[in-house]
């Protein structure tokens, strides 16, 4: 799946693996994932959470301190999916992200001779760097791209008629058309920011011609339209690449009265606000990147520096808690506190020993101020 921001990718792939009826794997990447030990690890780790007895010794492997070839880790996978017991789908979400030749060469050599049992889903900004006309010659490829996902104008029609009903005239669907550009994620946005009443009018009367703006105007209606709670969840963790209820409660300077953060997911669940489940236990979620993205610019102008440092502080703390100890670091140093972030490392030195996760220990302490590594 191949699209910009706001075309409901991961949306269309978290709907699509809850119709398959096989088992699944998601993997959101980021940028420090361009390393083919940490991207295998993750992969290897998301298959674990469907399959826990799988890929014993690809895991062994990556333990040690000289990787084999690509050619022999690209078997070594295929041969461990092969041997699952039934069909799997794996998804790599935001592999635009990815900017490494070895981990792109890995999944070259995987798609030359797949496993019958693998749905390998890629999900990007752009096209990878993978052999797609030759995927596309031998009939592996299924190719989902703009064309298909932008809303047509009867779409939009079919969409806005759906939840607006006769609250907005044909004439202001056609505005709205052209001022989203068939985006799914603005016309979303638009439904939200009308309500329950479905009072389009003054909103459209504001629409900015440029796509960009109205996305960002559209997010200041939807947020205007929420509870002060909400508001202040919503801000909060727009700084969390995922979260969980007990984590978003974590994040919060003070408990709000009556109000949890299992309220709060519960609340963007059942209003759709742009959420993706990460889960097939529905524990773990994650913001749609465009939404968050538009939830911290408004979180800096309404919070301010000070209060999102203290958030990924009080994040840090909580994922070093629950033994993540990346998603610790990182939070850390986000928080400007580069001396917590190594006392993460220190003060579970015996873990990161006794598993033998040196290779994660270098990229975590690459990270870090080399005076800071130096003491």
């Amino acid at each position: 799946m191949s699209a910009p921001a706001s075309y409901g990718k991961s949306t269309l792939a978290s709907q699509w693996l809850g119709l398959i009826g096989c088992r699944s794997a998601w993997l959101s990447l980021d940028p420090a994932d361009s390393d083919l030990t940490q991207f295998l690890s993750y992969v290897i780790a998301a298959v674990r959470s469907t399959f826990p007895d799988c890929f014993a010794e690809s895991a062994e492997i990556l333990r040690s301190a000289t990787l084999p070839s690509t050619d022999e880790l690209a078997g070594m996978f295929c041969k461990e999916i092969d041997a699952l017991a039934e069909p799997i789908a794996v998804v790599l979400d935001d592999y635009y992200q990815i900017s490494s030749p070895e981990i792109d060469d890995f999944l070259d050599t995987l798609l030359q001779h797949p496993p019958q049992n693998l749905h390998l889903i890629i999900v990007s900004r752009r096209d990878p760097a993978l052999p797609l006309p030759a995927l596309r010659a031998r009939g592996l490829l299924c190719e989902v791209r703009m064309q298909q996902l932008e809303f047509r104008k009867d779409e939009t029609r079919s969409f806005i008629r759906a939840n607006l009903d006769d609250a907005i005239t044909e004439d202001e669907i056609g505005t709205l058309h052209d001022r989203t550009e068939g985006s799914p994620a603005a016309l979303r946005l638009a439904k939200l920011a009308a309500g329950e009443h479905g009072s389009t009018a003054s909103i459209l009367d504001q629409l900015p011609d440029d796509s960009n703006a109205v996305r960002s105007y559209l997010m200041q209606e939807v947020l205007a339209k929420q509870s002060a709670e909400m508001r202040e969840y919503l801000l909060r963790t727009a700084f969390l690449d995922r979260f969980c209820p007990d984590l978003c409660d974590a994040v919060m300077p003070d408990r709000l009265s009556g109000f949890s953060g299992k309220d709060f997911v519960d609340h963007i669940r059942q209003a759709n606000l742009f959420t993706i489940s990460l889960d097939a236990s529905a524990d773990w979620f994650r913001f749609h990147h465009l939404f968050q993205s538009m939830l911290q610019d408004r979180a800096f102008t309404e919070l301010g520096n000070e209060a999102i440092r203290d958030l990924h502080r009080r994040a840090s703390l909580w994922f070093e808690d629950h033994e993540f100890l990346a998603d610790a670091i990182r939070h850390a140093l986000s928080a400007d506190k580069a001396g917590e972030a190594a006392s993460v490392i220190g003060r579970h030195r015996n873990m990161i020993m006794n598993q033998e996760r040196w290779h994660q220990l270098d990229i975590w302490l690459r990270l870090l101020p080399p005076e800071i590594v130096a003491s």
